[in-house]
């Protein structure tokens, strides 16, 4: 498999707003892939208030999400 590299940016950053990925624990070695290489291109934008939620599954993915703009 190639490996490409995405550089979009829609713009200035903000490095002080706080980002939460929320992920599934469910399939974890596909999901901490993803989450992984999210973090890394965030961090390559420019954020460093970085975190990660994991839940048990799909379901409670909306409901922490929901949780996370609370926050």
């Amino acid at each position: 498999m190639s490996e490409e590299i995405f550089t979009y940016s829609a713009g200035p950053v903000d490095s002080s707003k706080k980002i939460t990925i929320v992920a599934a624990k469910w399939n974890g070695e596909l999901v901490d892939a993803l989450v992984q290489a999210a973090q890394d291109h965030l961090t390559l934008l420019g954020y460093t208030n970085i975190s990660t939620v994991y839940v048990p599954g799909s379901w409670e993915l909306v409901h922490d999400s929901q949780k996370a703009l609370l926050d």
